[in-house]
């Protein structure tokens, strides 16, 4: 008998037993931006995607027989969900955009990892889905600006997950049938923010570098090339717009080498968007993770777990440097001495987010005392107050 456990990246932990459907009627002060969407899509390189998003392509194929694709059939069913202030949705037969309005929208999925975890007689399944919300112009075939989403589902069974258990979990998180739901979080992660036909300035992640000591914790589901750096951009980025409501550009390892975005629709069409490069660029370093036993008794022991990354927000243009500052993280976990074994792995994952979470809501507040207790370096006070600066230019 499986419990249920469910958990979002973000602020706000989530329980299916509080979550409600999202079916608001879509009001708007003004006239809304008619928004074509354009359907479910895979990011990538298409020969890829059977390894990195082997259960989701598994949904997709089901009803292929029928000359139909699974996930653009639950994409049409949910968008419609999504309440987006001052967007119109444009919903019709899907490849038909050249018929629609020239901004359009497509939810490109760019991560599926799965982890399961042995604790005592009970295995812990923990799946996390990435996405991008890609608005783009059709006509010019350039991406205008992307919004990252990331959820996580947790179940805990008294047996080991099969395959099939796995893949059905993946698409509760699709159709919400879970609670725990990509389109929900979608909904949730834009609330307040505007989406504009253009910006006059963007903001994106744009180096990332992943230094040994950090990449030894990793696991093998993040050994793939690229996929580490894709993750640690999109997990900064996905804070960064939830707490700062901005406009991003998409990371893209190697973006410099042609600026393309390039995927695959659920239904097979081939897209290759042009990215603009972002006024303001950030580059993150990733320098490794610490683990310290704090005390130990006979019940169990407790460990704090340690994250170090290092944040440079500058102008892409000028070079001109914003921030630049080296920040830690650390987060207690206890550990039953009825268990038989522990991953450090989601211990180092949660308290990472947590850092880059803290720091997005620390832009424009520049409190004292976080400063000096994550970094030890007071001048990014004043660093971090000009951040705001930056941020609104971006929304």
């Amino acid at each position: 008998m499986l419990r249920h456990l469910c958990f979002r990246w973000g602020l706000r932990l989530f329980f299916v037993g509080i979550l409600a459907v999202m079916q608001l009627p879509i009001v708007y002060a003004g006239e809304a931006i008619k928004v074509q969407f354009a359907g479910f899509a895979f990011g990538g390189d298409h020969s890829t995607f059977g390894n990195r998003f082997p259960h989701s392509q598994r949904i997709n194929q089901r009803n292929e027989a029928e000359g139909g694709s699974q996930l653009n059939s639950i994409a049409l069913a949910q968008i419609g969900k999504v309440s987006i202030d001052g967007v119109a949705w444009v919903i019709g037969d899907l490849g038909k955009l050249d018929q629609g309005p020239a901004l359009a929208m497509a939810m490109v999925l760019t991560r599926e990892t799965v982890s399961i975890e042995q604790i005592g007689d009970m295995h812990k399944l923990v799946v996390d889905l990435a996405a991008e919300a890609l608005f783009f112009d059709f006509k010019e075939q350039q991406v205008i600006a992307s919004f990252p989403v990331v959820v996580q589902l947790r179940d805990v069974s008294s047996v080991p997950p099969d395959e099939a258990t796995i893949t059905a979990r993946v698409q509760s998180i699709f159709d919400g049938s879970s609670g725990v739901s990509l389109f929900k979080e979608l909904a949730s992660s834009m609330k307040g923010m505007t989406v504009r036909e253009k910006y006059k300035l963007r903001i994106g992640v744009r180096e990332v570098q992943i230094e040994e000591p950090a990449r030894n914790f990793m696991p093998t589901n993040l050994a793939k090339p690229g996929a580490a750096e894709q993750w640690l951009a999109q997990s900064f980025s996905s804070y960064l717009v939830a707490n700062q409501h901005v406009a991003l550009v998409p990371y893209i390892k190697d973006s410099a080498i042609g600026n393309k975005m390039a995927g695959r629709f659920a239904d097979g069409r081939v897209f290759s968007l042009t990215l603009p490069q972002p006024d303001y660029a950030v580059d993150l370093v990733l320098r490794g993770f610490k683990k310290v036993r704090y005390s130990e008794n006979s019940a169990g022991s407790s460990w704090i777990y340690g994250a170090f990354s290092d944040i440079r927000v500058y102008e892409q243009l000028s070079q001109r440097e914003y921030f630049k500052g080296s920040l830690k993280q650390g987060a207690t976990k206890i550990v039953p001495a009825s268990q038989k074994g522990t991953e450090d792995w989601p211990a180092f994952q949660e308290t990472l987010l947590k850092l880059y979470s803290d720091f997005s809501e620390q832009i424009g507040v520049a409190d004292k005392d976080w400063v000096k207790s994550h970094s030890g370096d007071t001048s990014l006070v004043d660093s971090l107050k000009a951040l705001n600066n930056i941020m609104e230019k971006c929304r």
